[in-house]
């Protein structure tokens, strides 16, 4: 097979936080010098530049592009035909510098498969750029921009022709292969399933740290952890409800939530209501070098996670794995993809993230078990150690030389 030069395409991206963001990295980084990325330098939700994106450009060991914006502007104008108009020159004028980018690119990195980051958005480029440019293009589908509805495309129809366009398709979790097929009519055998990983060497287990100990006042309280985005479908809500019961059993019990979003006010503001504000500390965003450190805080990780109402639910859940590989036991939600994450019973248990006493139970069943902490903890190591991202990226590379050999031939 060739060994094709790859460039990926990714609105999502570091120093930004969230899940696809360490997905993209993650290629990067483990892609032996094959992969380059093309990122935003704004977020197309404020028009505010990334903070901190030039510094990581600078350290990072794989080439890294930027133009202002990436993505086109998702906003919904019915009824104000001047509104509507400025976007569409706005959207436009988006593609044209995407699509130049690209080309430039492809001529000074030899790049010749696209690999495009985010499907509701950015699905339209894979035409474009099999016809501008002769690209091989793959769409990477983690699971929410699958399931969750959209003014932009309330009737698939964009995705549908998105996905149809590509020369392949990756889906991370059976999940979202499932839905790819069963909402988006693609056929099984164009979709490869390439699970998400975790970096082992920066996740691994060790022990607490004082400073953080002391920051989050943690000093002999047992810790329940969730990292992740503060939003509904992530379930801290339900986790908080669990807690007034919770603590009649365990008074030494905090939940640390570690992330940040709009679900913030939310949470402080039923956290009092419940009376259980100094039980839940909202730690906020953390820098990428500490994060495993946070992990360390824990006795138990849980992610409630659910499927909400417009269809938004969680794709796989690798905070899940990142638990894993730092030996903590872990809890996730039955909704979405985390059934690819965690086998209950293996390296944690399933429940339903929408069920406060349920999850109250489970996790004072593990805070009162030491016998199935330790179980879930020495399977979880296990499992995280054959999930790492070198793996799941050299899957990434050989599949996208298969779809390009193929593309050659057929030419």
């Amino acid at each position: 097979m060739t060994a094709s030069r790859i460039l990926v395409v990714a609105n999502t991206f570091p120093p930004v936080h969230g899940g696809s963001a360490v997905v993209y990295d993650s290629l990067g980084r483990f892609g032996g010098g094959r992969i380059s990325v093309l990122a935003p330098k704004l977020d197309y939700r404020t028009g505010t530049p990334v903070p901190g994106w030039k510094a990581f450009d600078v350290e990072a060991p794989f080439p890294v592009h930027r133009l202002p914006l990436l993505r086109t502007y998702l906003s919904h104008h019915e009824g104000n035909r001047l509104r509507w108009a400025f976007e569409r020159a706005r959207d436009l004028t988006i593609r044209i510098r995407l699509l130049r980018g690209i080309g430039g690119l492809v001529r000074s990195e030899q790049v010749r498969v696209l690999c495009i980051g985010e499907l509701v958005a950015s699905g339209w480029l894979a035409r474009a750029a099999q016809r501008l440019f002769g690209l091989t293009c793959v769409i990477y589908v983690h699971g929410e921009e699958a399931t969750t509805e959209t003014p932009y495309d309330r009737d698939g129809r964009r995705r549908r022709q998105a996905l149809a366009a590509a020369d392949g398709i990756v889906a991370v979790s059976v999940f979202t292969r499932d839905v790819l097929v069963a909402r988006f009519g693609v056929a099984r055998d164009k979709i490869a399933l390439i699970r998400n990983g975790v970096d082992l060497q920066r996740f691994t287990p060790r022990p607490r740290r004082t400073d953080l100990v002391a920051r989050y006042g943690l000093a002999n309280k047992r810790v329940l952890l969730t990292v992740g985005r503060l939003s509904a479908r992530k379930g801290m809500d339900r986790v908080i409800e669990s807690l007034p019961a919770l603590r009649r059993i365990c008074p030494d019990l905090v939940y640390l939530i570690v992330g940040e979003g709009p679900f913030r006010g939310a949470l402080q503001s039923l956290a009092g209501r419940l009376g259980v504000a100094g039980s839940v500390v909202l730690a906020g965003d953390v820098p990428d070098e500490v994060l495993a450190d946070h992990y360390a805080l824990a006795d138990v990780f849980i992610m409630a996670n659910r499927t909400m109402p417009d269809g938004d639910t969680e794709g796989f859940g690798l905070v899940f794995l990142e638990a894993n590989a730092c030996g903590i036991p872990v809890i996730a939600g039955r909704d979405g993809g985390s059934a690819d994450a965690v086998t209950d019973g293996v390296n944690g248990l399933v429940i339903d993230g929408d069920d406060p006493a349920a999850i109250g139970a489970t996790v004072g069943r593990l805070l009162s078990d030491p016998h199935l902490c330790d179980l879930l903890r020495q399977q979880g190591l296990a499992v995280a150690g054959n999930s790492g991202w070198d793996r799941k990226v050299e899957a990434f590379l050989r599949y996208c030389d298969q779809l390009r050999d193929a593309a050659t031939r057929r030419s």
